[in-house]
């Protein structure tokens, strides 16, 4: 079995379900005629700080129609022998920890619906790494017991960052809610989320290096 355990995505519809107050500064997808992700214009964008995130817009694999086509990306996965994946955001061009945190809770949890979506249609192929905003760390938890109820088996937290206790977070978040921990090289991830797979699945799966995509 082949497992991509470190991929990304970006929904048409990842900020279709912020609050009516937000609309009016949530991110904006453009795509081209052929359906490529090309910009993304950001309203509610803090200001720019050298050396953190977002990079530029699209960013890496946006050129691939399956970065945002998940019925296509499924039809490519198939023919290149892959089959479960674990998705997280395409965050370049909108998401970083410097993004007024109830603005950036109601994009985590946005993108988190429209993952739930897709974890749905497709239960044994699709499992989402749920976003988080750690500038808001009570929300950050919530979110986290919310992703947990709703079976996602991971959550994703960017470092480093300056100003969040992250430490405390990750321990929280991974370690009490998920049970591991997925700091440190690639390939512990890679073991890491193997292990989750097998919890989330019931499969039982061994790891080795031809196990990514």
């Amino acid at each position: 079995m082949i497992i991509d355990c470190d991929t990304h995505f970006m929904p048409r519809n990842a900020f279709d379900y912020v609050g009516k107050e937000f609309l009016d500064r949530k991110p904006i997808l453009k795509f081209d005629e052929t359906g490529i992700l090309t910009d993304v214009a950001f309203p509610g964008e803090p200001p720019r700080v050298r050396g953190t995130t977002p990079l530029p817009p699209p960013g890496s694999g946006a050129q691939y129609p399956g970065n945002s086509d998940m019925e296509l990306r499924l039809a490519e996965y198939e023919r290149m022998g892959i089959g479960p994946q674990f998705i997280l955001p395409q965050f370049t061009g909108w998401w970083s920890y410097l993004i007024d945190p109830s603005l950036a809770n109601a994009l985590a949890h946005s993108w988190n619906l429209s993952m739930l979506r897709l974890m749905r249609e497709y239960p044994t192929t699709i499992y989402g790494v749920a976003l988080v905003a750690l500038q808001d760390v009570p929300g950050a938890i919530r979110e986290m017991e919310w992703a947990k109820e709703n079976n996602f088996p991971a959550v994703v937290l960017i470092t480093p960052i300056r100003f969040v206790n992250i430490r405390t977070a990750r321990r929280w978040a991974v370690t009490e809610s998920f049970g591991r921990s997925l700091k440190g090289p690639r390939s512990w991830r890679c073991r890491s989320i193997s292990t989750l797979f097998s919890m989330a699945t019931g499969s039982s799966i061994s790891w080795s290096s031809s196990t990514t995509a």
